[in-house]
């Protein structure tokens, strides 16, 4: 049986009306290591439009790197740092949600 990996945080950006900026998703531990990171959405709710949006980290080279939201993927992550979200509207008045799960692997 496989072993479970240890969920560090979910965290949940609910009924959203602005675009985001740069908003702190989750600073990692000190150490550098590697995360599973898992992310929903952007769901729309309510009104009309379109939501796009990167999610960032920096790298054990502390290298700044990005990824496009509604991906799972695997990083490798400078200790200490924090993943965080962009998010734009490029049209109309959407309210929506966005939804991270962050895993030690």
């Amino acid at each position: 049986m496989a072993a479970e990996v240890p969920v560090l945080t979910s965290v949940d950006f609910l009924n959203q009306t602005t675009a985001l900026t740069a908003a702190t998703v989750f600073t990692l531990p000190a150490s550098d290591g590697m995360y599973l990171v898992s992310v929903y959405g952007p769901t729309v709710v309510s009104g009309s439009g379109y939501v796009n949006g990167t999610w960032n980290w920096t790298d054990e080279n502390n290298v700044s790197q990005q990824s496009q939201i509604d991906q799972t993927r695997p990083i490798y992550a400078k200790g200490g740092t924090a993943i965080t979200v962009t998010t734009t509207i490029s049209s109309g008045s959407p309210t929506y949600n966005l939804r991270f799960r962050i895993e030690s692997v």
